[in-house]
């Protein structure tokens, strides 16, 4: 029997593709039908590249393509219009044995992000969507990458960024032309960095800690000069908002005294709190 291992869904195209632990990929298509209410699923494809278990599966509805990686640090690209096999992506050789544990797909260039991990520690390579490398940034050989994320601005507007989570509660920002770091922001905790996304515009980095914490900076906009053009080495600085604290338990905990009216209090200030229209302190 297969084990999932890995899901992502395209709302473009209404396809669920879930990766197993023999390297499989399946694709269903997945398919609301009013009449009957009911859901409709049915399997349409299957991908066969991989023979190692799916580490992960990134889908860019942008560009139509999938990103599929297996636990031997196989990487490949699919058309998820198309449902064929685009290219494999291989890495600059390395002289130890690696694992493929995280990935990202630019969703204005279509660029694709690959954390590979040894016994050497952790090292992203950035590559085009034709498999060529931009660049490699290595976290050093007592640095894991744990989470990863990508700001998608529009070309022109600012040079786009990596956010890379590390194990050591620090999360290291890079720019997508050289990957030279930009600035490391600090989380206040020495929890890893499981989880990282940029709002809208990239004004607001969203972080989850292994603890449970849930954290949100916000960037100061760069002051003008008397021309009117922002300074373009600049580096961007992050403020955490205060109060942003971990909803997720902060329900759960009023759930058992009041399982109505509590709930219903305190999901709205987090909403308030997400968007913004709430008055935290900075």
């Amino acid at each position: 029997m297969f084990e999932p291992t890995q899901v992502v869904f395209s709302s473009n195209t209404d396809l669920l593709f879930i990766g197993t632990s023999c390297g499989l990929i399946r694709i269903y298509s997945v398919e609301f039908r009013t009449e009957s209410r009911l859901w409709y699923v049915k399997l349409v494809n299957e991908f066969f590249a991989h023979k190692s278990s799916i580490s992960s599966l990134k889908i860019c509805d942008d560009f139509h393509i999938i990103l599929s990686t297996s636990i031997d640090a196989k990487a490949c690209l699919w058309d998820s219009n198309h449902l064929t096999f685009v290219r494999t992506i291989k890495p600059p050789t390395s002289d130890v044995k690696e694992t493929i544990t995280l990935t990202g797909i630019s969703s204005i260039s279509a660029d694709v992000a690959i954390v590979y991990q040894s016994g050497k520690g952790s090292r992203i390579v950035l590559f085009t969507v034709n498999g060529d490398v931009i660049g490699t940034y290595s976290a050093g050989s007592e640095l894991t990458i744990s989470s990863l994320a990508m700001t998608n601005m529009e070309e022109g507007t600012g040079i786009n960024c990596l956010a890379l989570g590390l194990q050591n509660g620090v999360i290291r920002l890079l720019e997508t032309w050289t990957l030279s770091v930009v600035c490391d922001i600090s989380a206040g905790s020495v929890d890893p960095v499981i989880g990282l996304e940029f709002g809208n515009e990239a004004r607001r980095l969203y972080a989850a800690l292994a603890n449970g914490r849930v954290l949100c900076w916000q960037i100061l906009i760069p002051t003008t000069s008397n021309s009117g053009s922002i300074k373009s080495k600049t580096v961007p600085n992050f403020r955490m908002i205060n109060p942003f604290v971990c909803f997720l338990h902060f329900i759960h905990t009023v759930s058992k005294v009041n399982k109505k009216n509590h709930i219903q209090k305190y999901k709205c200030k987090v909403f308030e709190i997400f968007t913004g229209t709430s008055s935290p302190n900075f």
